[in-house]
């Protein structure tokens, strides 16, 4: 027998075997990370029930939420290695699982909330760092949220507060000091510099993708419907948009 694996590295792996999934399942991971920071805080914020797994449902819930596009029936069923139907999170992150199951095990057994009274030298270090890379991850999950609220308190929604004090020369992405600045002018007291680490995903710029990450996927949409319907969008703006106002059109109008 050969030795396994390409390149005879003397193992298989996903890639190996399907290469299509373990494409997605990168790119899950990768956009998961980028808008949470890491698996184990996407977990937290899609267990939305504190259940400590996910249906079916509930995953497409949560690819739609990181605007993941691509085959969600087949990331689960790799997700879900027990073929239980539900995917719970050392299935998708063993490591943070491991702590997460620490401290919910210390908190059944005092009766009362770990994270607000137990002391943290009766807790291993797995325990400890998870506890408090929660409670960190859930403070910037608020400042997010709140953030998110005032564009949309000040604008109407996010997209219009992107392309008015983010990014109104259009450019599609603006850098740190841009951000700084625009952040600071709409919300004096909030954290920017922890809000452009999360949204930015240490990518240095940031777009408005990672402020709607539902965007991408509802223009996509719209672009391939009214192509279908007109055959492109400029026959669909021919067609349907005004006749006058320089090639404008109003919110009635669209």
């Amino acid at each position: 027998p050969g030795s396994g694996g390409q390149g005879g590295q003397g193992h298989v792996t996903l890639a190996d075997i399907d290469p299509r999934t373990a494409a997605s399942l990168a790119i899950f991971r990768e956009k998961a990370v980028a808008r949470y920071g890491s698996l184990a805080r996407a977990f937290d914020a899609w267990d939305t029930d504190g259940s400590m797994r996910m249906s079916p449902k509930e995953f497409q819930a949560a690819c739609e939420s990181i605007a993941f596009v691509g085959p969600e029936r087949a990331l689960f069923t790799y997700f879900d290695a027990d073929g239980s139907g539900f995917i719970t999170l050392d299935e998708i992150d063993e490591t943070a699982a491991r702590g997460a199951e620490k401290l919910r095990l210390k908190e059944i057994a005092a009766g009362h909330r770990v994270a607000e009274q137990a002391d943290p030298q009766d807790e291993d270090e797995d325990t400890v760092d998870w506890r408090k890379e929660r409670q960190r991850a859930q403070r910037i999950d608020r400042a997010v949220e709140k953030f998110l609220t005032a564009i949309r308190n000040r604008f109407g929604t996010v997209p219009r507060g992107w392309r008015t004090v983010f990014d109104p020369e259009a450019q599609g992405q603006i850098e740190k000091d841009e951000f700084v600045k625009a952040a600071k002018a709409l919300q004096p007291h909030a954290p920017v510099l922890a809000l452009w680490q999360r949204l930015s995903a240490g990518h240095g710029f940031l777009t408005l993708e990672a402020l709607d990450p539902s965007l991408p996927e509802s223009l996509e949409a719209f672009r391939r419907q009214a192509t279908q319907a007109f055959g492109s969008l400029e026959a669909w703006f021919r067609r349907c948009g005004p006749q006058r106002n320089h090639g404008r059109m109003t919110v009635t109008e669209f």
